[in-house]
């Protein structure tokens, strides 16, 4: 799942040729892998594919916007939601808060950041969408278990280490 997500993010900002076709066959194939988990009847496998269809124009969106302030409200909005009914239907339909998501979505890109730039750990913060180098260390350490810091300096191994667990095993993903 943690594969599809990060794959529709790098279409969106790679913008390649046919990108948006690419896209929203990723977005299918997320919505049939969320529809297998369900261990339910086949009626509640259809809620789920409601659920993430209708969540899908938020998920695009801190895709897109990740290092822009993003506030629950404009991704309800996006869906055409109220801000309440789309909490529940994220929280139900990906098993984490919309608020975690985008601070996973972000932490993931300060990974490939510290990976591969020289940018200074602050730098990568803003372009991030982090406001303080704070709020990028707690969230960083919460999700990756280091501070970005450590990361940078051996990278090799937490990213391999990444790779064992992935980073989306992070409580609240399913499998």
């Amino acid at each position: 799942m943690a594969n599809l997500i990060f794959s529709i993010m790098d279409e969106h900002r790679s913008k390649s040729r046919y990108y948006k076709e690419s896209v929203k066959g990723y977005l299918q194939s997320l919505m049939v892998y969320l529809a297998r988990l369900s261990d339910d009847d086949i009626e509640e496998d259809v809620g789920v594919n409601d659920g993430i269809s209708a969540i899908s124009p938020a998920i695009e969106y801190v895709a897109k916007h990740y290092k822009d302030k993003i506030t629950i409200l404009s991704l309800a909005e996006a869906c055409h939601l109220s801000e309440t009914h789309f909490r529940r239907l994220f929280s139900q339909s990906m098993n984490i808060s919309p608020g975690a998501y985008i601070n996973l979505v972000r932490v993931k890109e300060v990974c490939k950041r510290l990976h591969t730039t020289e940018e200074s750990i602050g730098e990568i913060a803003v372009k991030c969408g982090f406001v303080t180098l704070s709020t990028l260390n707690r969230n960083f350490k919460e999700i990756v278990g280091v501070s970005p810091l450590t990361f940078r300096k051996d990278n090799h191994y937490y990213i391999s280490k990444l790779e064992d667990e992935n980073i989306l095993s992070y409580e609240g993903w399913r499998y």
